[in-house]
């Protein structure tokens, strides 16, 4: 069963976004949506994150936006909107996405860790809101790499869906450590005032170790100094777990750290996969039971770009 599970997940978040897509364009004279208009799925069924109203992305995108938002939400307390649409009113996207951060709430209020990621297809623009809570694991630096790396390619082809999927598996990556997307969050070889500053968020928001942890960083035993990660070598790759060697050293004391890691990216995230799927199948058959938002707060940071 536990097999069943974890072969669940890995279909949704690897074959699936894997799919043939086909490009969604849109007339400039399609309807720019307000945000008191905008549909909100999870308000009618709690298991429903995703807003399409204009159905620029497939179903199957859909599904897998879905599944991977109830693991966040079921692992790390954090709720992730992704919303694609043909236009918003105003053509000021992050004015927009400000206003429909603040009349939801999304995340838990005090913790603020609420995500919104929003493609607009006519504006040719898009944007990554982190609630106040998340900025010290998804700095505007961090935020703004997801867009360019992971999301601006599917964007210039059209691939809608492709782009948002892409993004919310790297944001899944990021809070689970994986060490593939590590390249996200390591700011070694940017400059001092990149570094400097995402940690400074880091230290303003009181995250400690936890967030430091995010940044691919470990604090020797010695001097209790952050250490530098000097290699990184697979060992052994056996479903969907990965054995990494990896190596630190402490730029203070000199001291060199090897350890062993595991990484097991569908591992409890099978399970949240298979609740929202048999939750799926049990309210097709009845009624749907609406969800809801915690009150948190943007903080105003994140990152956008055109496409």
């Amino acid at each position: 069963m536990r097999f069943l599970l974890s072969s669940l997940f890995s279909l949704l978040l690897y074959i699936i976004p894997a799919a043939a897509q086909i490009a969604v364009s849109f007339p400039d004279t399609i309807h720019a949506w307000t945000v008191d208009e905008l549909p909100m799925p999870q308000l009618i069924n709690s298991l429903n994150y995703t807003v399409n109203p204009d159905e620029a992305m497939s179903s199957e995108d859909v599904d897998t936006l879905d599944v991977i938002s109830y693991a966040l939400r079921d692992q790390f307390g954090i709720e992730m909107v992704c919303v694609c649409v043909g236009r918003v009113a105003g053509g000021d996207v992050y004015a927009w996405g400000d206003s429909l951060f603040t009349k939801y709430g999304f995340g838990k209020k005090g913790t603020d860790n609420g995500l919104l990621v929003v493609i607009s297809v006519v504006d040719r623009e898009w944007r990554i809101f982190p609630g106040k809570g998340l900025e010290g694991i998804l700095p505007d630096a961090v935020c703004n790499r997801i867009g360019n790396r992971v999301m601006l390619p599917y964007l210039k082809e059209q691939q809608w869906g492709r782009a948002m999927v892409a993004a919310a598996k790297v944001v899944y990556g990021i809070l689970k450590e994986a060490p593939e997307y590590a390249e996200f969050t390591n700011f070694e070889e940017e400059s001092d005032d990149d570094l400097s500053g995402a940690l400074g968020v880091i230290g303003a928001l009181g995250l400690g170790m936890g967030a430091a942890a995010y940044f691919g960083r470990k604090k020797c035993p010695r001097c209790k100094a952050f250490m530098k990660t000097q290699s990184r070598t697979l060992i052994s790759h056996i479903g969907a777990v990965k054995t990494y060697e990896v190596t630190y050293v402490c730029p203070k004391c000199g001291n060199v750290l090897t350890t062993t890691e595991k990484v097991n990216i569908a591992d409890s995230a099978a399970a949240a996969a298979a609740g929202a799927a048999s939750s799926r199948s049990w309210s097709s058959g009845g009624g749907f039971r609406g969800g809801s938002f915690g009150g948190g707060s943007f903080g105003g940071g994140g990152a956008g770009g055109r496409f």
